[in-house]
């Protein structure tokens, strides 16, 4: 890695969530099952961070040309950064994955993993979620913060003002004096 993009990435840290996506695309012939990554990733999880794991899934999918990568998404007790984890993955198995933190809830994450995978490999007391529908709240998370202020400005004109140099010439041709004259 270049030193300006280690600073880069340095200075500028990814998003703390507590929902997250982790995708191994190149498992290739690795051997690993969902399960022994599911461990693999809890024990990286558990090693260099302060939050701790609530829920979990985890599922195989296939490439077009037969290789497969694993998908898994987790739910934090406390938002986290994932950098660590990362690292720590790279360095003690060198397994290098991707993290996503566009989901706004578990359920959406949990959707996307098992969309593919009839055998997807649940966490301890993990919910039933297969009938489950979205959450409520679903739509007021997915909507960027601010937007109804800037959707409504958006909607109203700016009245035009006046100006100074065109009020001067109003004042003087009609006449208009000060009380102070």
């Amino acid at each position: 890695m270049s030193s300006s993009r280690t600073q880069a990435v340095q200075s500028k840290p990814p998003k703390q969530r507590s929902i997250y996506l982790i995708t191994y695309s190149q498992c290739g012939n690795s051997g690993l099952s969902r399960q022994a990554f599911a461990q693999i990733i809890l024990d990286a999880w558990n090693d260099p961070c302060l939050s701790k794991i609530i829920q979990w899934v985890v599922s195989e999918e296939m490439h077009q040309d037969g290789g497969k990568h694993f998908h898994m998404a987790l739910k934090l007790d406390k938002k986290t950064r994932w950098l660590v984890v990362r690292n720590f993955l790279d360095m003690r198995h060198g397994i290098k994955v991707n993290f996503s933190d566009k989901h706004d809830n578990y359920f959406s994450a949990y959707k996307y993993v098992v969309k593919y995978d009839a055998d997807y490999v649940l966490s301890d007391n993990h919910p039933d979620l297969t009938n489950a529908t979205a959450p409520r709240t679903t739509n007021a998370s997915q909507k960027p913060k601010g937007t109804a202020k800037k959707a409504g400005a958006a909607t109203k004109k700016k009245k035009k003002r006046i100006a100074v140099y065109n009020v001067v010439r109003i004042i003087q041709t009609k006449g208009i004096k000060t009380c102070w004259n």
